[in-house]
């Protein structure tokens, strides 16, 4: 059995549960062996939504440059390009049916720390900014309430 512990810094309850935290660390690590990870909180799914909704917008109105031709694509093609530009990384692999070329690698979010899933989002908003994006209500309203967080 595991359990997570989420200390955020503005929880009137904050020291109460860093102590739960601490003593079921100890009752764990009393009955044996344990792994104990801390680290920064990772990305919600609250801005998981944020993020498909400026996506969804710019695969509507964007179009990407795919084997040389200009074309509208999907949501799940923009987040792959613009996680590894965000990333700064592209990653390929080979065909595993043998035909010549590769297959190109997408980013995951889902370990990405709310910060930098923050400014993962700046960066998405930017871009479709930039290329002149039309915002849909749904995007604006998620964005306007990311922005408040």
């Amino acid at each position: 059995m595991s359990r997570s512990f989420v200390i955020k810094h503005d929880n009137p309850r904050r020291k109460s549960v860093l102590e739960t935290a601490v003593t079921e660390i100890r009752r764990i690590a009393s009955e044996g062996d344990c792994m104990i990870r801390v680290g920064d909180v990772l990305r919600s799914l609250d801005q998981n939504a944020k993020q498909w909704a400026l996506l969804r917008d710019i695969a509507q109105q964007v179009p990407m440059v795919i084997n040389g031709v200009p074309q509208l694509t999907t949501s799940e093609d923009w987040k792959s390009v613009l996680t590894a530009g965000f990333e700064q990384e592209m990653r390929y692999a080979q065909n595993p049916h043998g035909a010549a070329g590769v297959i190109a690698l997408g980013v995951s979010t889902k370990t990405m720390t709310r910060k930098r899933f923050s400014e993962y989002i700046e960066f998405v908003y930017a871009f479709g900014a930039s290329q002149g994006v039309a915002w849909s209500e749904k995007a604006l309203e998620d964005y306007g309430q990311y922005r408040r967080t």
